[in-house]
């Protein structure tokens, strides 16, 4: 993921390439729908926190609102996803993809370096399911934090299955 050169997916293609491959499931591509946030300044936070998202980059479905920008949210129809993250920020971070505000999370990064790239996987999912990216300090006491504003910053969603 990180020699990649995919900063936000659009595709399942997209995807296959950014986590090293995949055996697309047999339906209409086409038709699957995906959204993608991210942001273009530098963005300074002190975690915990679950972190916003200031800029769409795609959304085919309605995945994502400026209102709950922390959030992409599954749409009425959709039963399976995959959830990405690429960030770089300039301190080590522990880094989650959380679902529904769980704290058990579906991906996590604690490996002590500023740059994570994580994904779920395929996972199931009923409409109103969110998918947040969480961070918590590594050290004993939270440190504030920048995540520097490039294009390699992108949290996304991309719809698997959906109901027939």
């Amino acid at each position: 993921c990180v020699d990649s050169g995919v900063s936000t997916v659009h595709t399942v293609d997209e995807l296959a390439s950014a986590i090293g491959g995949y055996t697309v499931p047999a339906v209409a591509m086409s038709n699957l729908k995906s959204a993608g946030v991210g942001f273009t300044t530098t963005e300074s936070f002190t975690p915990p926190i679950a972190f916003t998202w200031s800029v769409l980059d795609h959304d085919d479905g309605g995945w994502w609102s400026v209102g709950v920008g922390s959030r992409l949210t599954v749409p009425v129809g959709v039963t399976k996803v995959c959830v990405n993250l690429r960030m770089r920020t300039n301190v080590d971070l522990a880094v989650s993809i959380t679902k529904n505000g769980s704290t058990d999370p579906l991906a996590k990064d604690t490996s002590d370096t500023n740059y994570a790239c994580l994904t779920t996987g395929t996972i199931p999912v009923v409409a109103g399911d969110y998918f947040e990216i969480y961070f918590e300090s590594i050290s004993a006491s939270p440190v504030a934090t920048s995540i520097l504003g490039t294009a390699n910053n992108s949290f996304s969603i991309v719809e698997m299955e959906r109901s027939a």
